[in-house]
């Protein structure tokens, strides 16, 4: 599955969330989807890496009020 190709087809808001210093999938991956869909929203991590981000408390309350939005 690409982001590239499924990101595409999504028509409500996106929240995308990536660390500078992931070395799993690179940075350059996420400026590319917001090439895609620059209406997305980033938000944009520091020393995370790839699997931190997930208990992180300013990713958490991102995403929770993203969804409160929606």
């Amino acid at each position: 599955m690409s982001p590239v190709n499924t990101i595409k087809q999504v028509e409500s808001d996106l929240l995308l969330i990536h660390d500078r210093q992931d070395l799993e999938v690179p940075y350059k991956h996420v400026q590319k989807l917001m090439e895609i869909v620059p209406k997305a929203e980033l938000l944009t991590t520091d020393r995370l890496g790839h699997k931190k981000i997930l208990m992180n408390k300013q990713c958490i309350e991102a995403c929770i009020e993203h969804i409160s939005r929606g």
